[in-house]
């Protein structure tokens, strides 16, 4: 290194309102969440179909569970 940190209060200042990680969700928010992502609200993909991780690999050969 070509300094020594030192603590400068500049990043408190910068983060002092910041949210606390779960302040901001609400109740049902990650229910919700969880719903829209599931299998059942995407596309079915066919086995033979190219996988769509972007392997290039039949979807039956590559990530099929």
């Amino acid at each position: 290194l070509d300094y020594a940190w030192e603590h400068n209060g500049e990043m408190d200042a910068l983060t002092k309102n910041m949210a606390k990680s779960g302040e901001t969700a609400k109740p049902g928010d990650l229910r919700k969440l969880l719903k829209a992502s599931t299998s059942s609200s995407r596309n079915k993909i066919g086995r033979n179909e190219p996988c769509p991780c972007g392997s290039g690999k039949k979807y039956k050969k590559c990530c099929l569970p």
